[in-house]
């Protein structure tokens, strides 16, 4: 997969696999049991094509060098169980259930780790081409040319996060048959979601860093009617409501399991640091 046809690019490889087990026991003449286990790897690495700092030219080129989020590997590791157990009566279909699905994820992401150079338009000496407040406004071209960026921006700190969770979850639904034409479902869902805190470190400065809660409030009652108008062939109207629990995005858990800040470094022309030291050299 590439976006650019010399640099700020790289390769993708994924590798995907996944085994699937059932089994459907039949416990009695009105109760039937299914069960559902599921196994599955995932990897992705990604290899840049470019060890240079990354340099973007406003108005000229986007980027060439390394990309800001390469190289990458995520290996992934998944294991889903779940039984649901049926009962048919004469007016009512019983339904409980539960899964539990166990994650195992490794994280390595060194988000703008190679640095960046961003050659917005600049003010230097008119000799010494230093950067300095009121001197010569120049070009991000001319600014490239003369190796003056206006930005250089990186990010340091741990690369390796270990975002695994746990979900469980249990549920209880009945339909009932009113009568030929009114049906109402109704049902309640509990789900548990928990984090992996092995590798979480609490900062001295902030005393509610390194912890995880634990939610135990997730509930979502669901109901639902169904009415057929007419008989041979019938007009069906179906209305339902019901709560749902959203799981956070893998991104938000990987920031948050990182063993320590990632702080992101910005020097500019304006920066005393940068005045004194100078920028990092362009390689």
């Amino acid at each position: 997969m590439t976006t650019y046809g010399i640099s700020d690019n790289g390769i993708e490889h994924v590798e995907t696999e996944t085994a699937t087990t059932s089994l459907t026991s039949t416990l009695s003449l009105k109760l039937v049991s299914h069960f559902r286990a599921q196994f599955s790897r995932d990897w992705q690495w990604s290899e840049s094509n470019s060890n240079a700092p990354l340099t973007r030219v406003p108005g000229i080129h986007d980027g060439f060098g390394r990309s800001t989020i390469l190289p990458r590997e995520t290996r992934e590791h998944r294991a889903h169980f779940a039984e649901t157990v049926s009962r048919e009566g004469q007016r009512h279909s019983w339904k409980f259930g539960g899964d539990a699905l166990l994650t195992q994820i490794y994280n390595f992401f060194p988000s703008t780790f190679g640095g960046e150079y961003i050659f917005d338009p600049i003010k230097v000496a008119p000799f010494t081409f230093q950067p300095l407040i009121g001197g010569l406004a120049l070009t991000p071209l001319r600014a490239y040319a003369h190796q003056v960026p206006h930005y250089y921006i990186q990010r340091v700190g741990s690369t390796v996060s270990h975002p695994s969770t746990n979900e469980f979850a249990a549920f209880a639904q009945d339909t009932m048959r009113a009568n030929e034409h009114l049906g109402v479902t109704v049902g309640v869902r509990y789900d548990l979601q928990t984090f992996a805190t092995k590798y979480l470190k609490s900062n001295p400065l902030w005393p509610d860093s390194g912890k995880v809660p634990l939610d135990l409030n997730n509930f979502a009652p669901r109901a639902g009617i169904s009415y057929s108008f007419g008989g041979n062939r019938p007009f069906v109207g179906r209305v339902g409501y019901g709560l749902l629990s959203p799981h956070p995005a893998d991104l938000q858990l990987d920031h948050r399991n990182r063993q320590r800040p990632c702080p992101q470094l910005d020097f500019s022309e304006s920066n005393e640091l940068l005045r004194s030291a100078g920028f990092p050299a362009i390689s």
